[in-house]
């Protein structure tokens, strides 16, 4: 059978599909890369394949006890390796690699272009990161984020792929900045704004707490909002909606408070799902739909808030177990 190049083990190893030994091997040659030149040069008269001459030279990355992978976050000019985030992945794309010329024994060089590194808030726990060009991001609880590092030249792109995350945008006239989700776009130039992508969720929100955004989604041109203006797409109808919402209320999470602002129930049980790790299913499908507005403070009991959502709507909750819960 034929031997994997280093190109095709790479595409493999950032879509997931690579086996135990080919991802030690990629693991090991991304490991060696980052330490060494970018040049590389082939002995004349050495018929070994491309891919034995790399992973020959490599050096072994030594992984943190347990697979855990660092976070780090820039502080001013500063930077600084923070505790460990066991839900945290570090996901490295290399997209440049070295292409043997067969004719000369020579290696040519092709230009590295991204390092993107993947993030994920553990439930009950907010994450801060700083970005390369001093943008700021809050995690929600169980959110997952994926970005560059560095940023590229024209155009700074994050991308929101689960969950909550708060935006606070450095100003760059020269490049915007994107948020991505798999339904939905916002483009800032330099603004603060939240963004709401449960994968559960059969709707997407965009809240704006300074500047302008630019949402467009679905089948939709777009829409233009300012402070104090809520955008919901539906994934469903792939229809906007905008609506207001109290600025102090769209960064509530951050503070330490849940904000719901006529949510559904369905929702509002994805998101604490998140937070407090547990499983809230409903006896009756239509339940998920009556929406609500409500306020509690991330210290209060999970059956608590699930008792009080309930009361609200005259419905009731049932503790099956330590981490379930069923509304009826």
């Amino acid at each position: 059978m034929r031997e994997p190049s280093i190109k095709e083990l790479l595409k493999l190893y950032e879509e997931g599909k690579a086996n135990e030994e080919q991802r030690r091997r990629v693991e090991e040659y991304l490991a060696w890369h980052q330490g060494q030149s970018p040049e590389f040069m082939k002995e004349p008269g050495d018929e070994t394949g491309p891919l034995e001459e790399i992973l020959s030279k490599i050096r072994v990355a030594r992984e943190p006890a347990g697979g855990e992978a660092p976070v780090y976050e820039m502080e001013g000019r500063r930077r600084r390796t923070y505790a460990w985030i066991a839900a945290a992945s570090v996901v490295v794309v290399i997209a440049g690699i070295f292409l043997l010329s067969r004719n000369t024994h020579q290696s040519v060089p092709v230009q590295v272009a991204a390092i993107y590194k993947t993030v994920q808030a553990k439930p009950g726990e907010r994450v801060h990161l700083l970005l390369s060009d001093s943008s700021e991001v809050w995690l929600n609880a169980g959110a997952r984020i994926r970005y560059p590092q560095p940023f590229g030249d024209s155009m700074r792109r994050v991308e929101l792929l689960d969950g909550e995350a708060y935006f606070q945008i450095h100003s760059d006239a020269r490049r915007g900045f994107e948020v991505g989700t798999d339904r939905m776009v916002a483009k800032v130039l330099g603004t603060s704004f939240n963004v709401k992508a449960y994968r559960q969720s059969q709707q997407m929100s965009v809240a704006v707490s300074s500047g302008k955004v630019a949402v467009s989604a679905g089948r939709e041109g777009g829409m233009i909002l300012t402070a104090g203006q809520l955008v919901r797409y539906n994934t469903v109808t792939e229809r906007l909606s905008r609506g207001g919402i109290a600025v102090e209320k769209i960064q509530g999470w951050k503070n330490g408070r849940f904000d719901f602002v006529d949510e559904s129930l369905g929702d509002i049980a994805i998101e604490l799902e998140h937070y407090y790790n547990a499983k809230i299913d409903f006896k009756y499908p239509g339940l998920r739909k009556y929406a609500v507005s409500a306020s509690f403070s991330h210290q209060t009991s999970l059956k608590d808030i699930l008792t009080t959502l309930c009361l609200l709507n005259q419905n009731h909750v049932t503790q099956t177990d330590a981490q379930h819960y069923v509304i009826h």
